[in-house]
């Protein structure tokens, strides 16, 4: 009897995967390969004994997708709860960025999503990756990184056990033959994503490292990746308007859409947007900039030629090479 793999989606079901997953051990020694929990019921589920709900000792290995894990008041359903090796958090599990609360079918809308985003990872070729991090404001604030090793890293959805098998040093030939529940560790992970179809986007963590020399400014910073055959579309690093102070390092997580190529380039636009009449234009002092793509682990560090100011509203080249150089700074129209 060879027993793989089970999908649940309503929000109970994958309460009664767990029983299912428990009573084939007690009964007939048989061990499911894999449980996927497609935002879990929250009410009378979480926080309850291990034997009421799912856990990650009715299968070899348990995914948790959290869509709708807001607080029951709210009209939201799904459990908050880690309850598996592997526990995604998509848009903080909470609220899905194409459903607006507004009706009945809205109140769905959220666990919905869950069917959505997985079926999607199934034969997308961008990776789905997700971070491992202590809390979504965390994440979000750029605090969380791949790690040595890329460990702090996995792939959500269908895919999602070959990362963690990866991470786990687990050979190849042994996929579902995972260590003793006791020996597996768990995580917390994060990703964002589109609000339409396709969702899945890739993550990167921007670092704004300010000259030491000059006062800067405030405003919006903009930045474009620059492949070989490509560009990204234009991404908005801090979402307000903040002060680039003199010296201090910013640090940003922006998701955006799927970009599978190495960056060679970016294009960097700073806006300084106050109703103010200035009599020279607002500009800031940008030592350096620093890429760590979550897709792929790559880093990059990336200047202006000469680390000229860069002047609202006009677009700035940035390149590793430029880091070296002593040129002035190349304005593109």
């Amino acid at each position: 009897m060879s027993i793989i793999f089970k999908l649940s989606f309503l929000l109970t079901c994958a309460h009664l995967s767990g029983y299912t997953g428990y009573f084939l051990q007690r009964d007939f020694g048989k061990k499911l390969g894999r449980i996927t929990g497609l935002d879990p019921a929250k009410p009378y589920f979480e926080f309850t004994h291990p034997i009421v709900r799912l856990d990650p000792s009715d299968a070899k290995f348990v995914d948790i997708v959290h869509t709708d894990s807001g607080f029951f008041i709210h009209n939201s359903f799904g459990i908050k709860q880690e309850i598996g090796h592997l526990d995604f958090y998509l848009n903080d599990g909470e609220n899905q960025p194409s459903c607006k609360n507004t009706s009945i079918s809205d109140i769905t809308c959220h666990h919905a999503k869950s069917i959505d985003y997985f079926i999607e990872s199934i034969n997308t070729k961008c990776k789905f990756t997700a971070i491992s991090c202590n809390s979504y404001e965390e994440f979000s604030k750029g605090k969380c990184n791949c790690g040595a090793n890329n460990k702090n890293c996995f792939t959500f959805g269908f895919h999602s056990y070959k990362i963690y098998q990866k991470n786990l040093n687990i050979s190849e030939n042994e996929i579902f033959e995972f260590p003793k529940i006791d020996k597996k560790p768990k995580a917390k992970v994060f990703l964002n994503t589109a609000e339409n179809s396709p969702f899945c986007q890739s993550h990167a963590r921007i670092s704004v490292k300010m000259s030491n020399q000059y006062e800067t400014d405030i405003g919006i910073l903009k930045i474009s990746f620059i492949g070989n055959e490509s560009k990204s579309e234009k991404i908005q690093v801090n979402k307000k308007i903040e002060n680039f102070e003199k010296g201090k390092t910013k640090i940003y997580l922006v998701n955006f859409s799927y970009f599978d190529e190495e960056i060679k380039s970016m294009k960097v636009h700073y806006f300084y947007s106050l109703d103010e009449i200035r009599i020279f234009k607002p500009e800031i002092f940008v030592e350096f900039i620093e890429i760590e793509s979550f897709d792929d682990g790559k880093y990059y560090k990336m200047c202006s030629l000469n680390r000229r100011p860069l002047k609202s509203y006009e677009v700035y080249e940035f390149k590793e090479s430029f880091c070296d150089d002593e040129f002035e700074n190349i304005v593109i129209n």
